[in-house]
């Protein structure tokens, strides 16, 4: 059977900061979320964006992931395969919504 999401996604976060009662420096702690199924390609026209003044830009993996309303601009993530190794950890450039799905463009 062929899997539509046969990848996985984790994102960076980060919680803590901010100051104590006695305005003391809180750390800031980072973890990453539980992976998430996802699908990435690595080649094709689907790495290739368009930007609006008309030149190209190509990323090195586009993922693909059901429809979210959250904002994904430069966050970290890591690129799991169907293996759950990772392929890479990197940096979130562009996001793209659609009706029924989300497209990050990562580099």
């Amino acid at each position: 059977m062929i899997k539509l999401r046969p990848h996985k996604i984790s994102f960076k976060t980060t919680t803590g900061g901010g100051f104590d009662v006695n305005r003391i420096p809180l750390p800031v702690v980072p973890s990453w979320t539980e992976p998430i199924p996802c699908r990435y390609e690595t080649e094709g026209k689907s790495n290739i964006k368009t930007l609006s003044d008309g030149t190209f830009k190509s990323y090195p993996y586009v993922v693909f992931l059901g429809p979210s309303s959250e904002d994904y601009t430069a966050r970290f993530v890591k690129l799991f395969d169907e293996f759950g190794n990772i392929v890479i950890e990197g940096q979130i450039q562009h996001a793209v919504r659609y009706q029924l799905s989300t497209m990050l463009y990562v580099q």
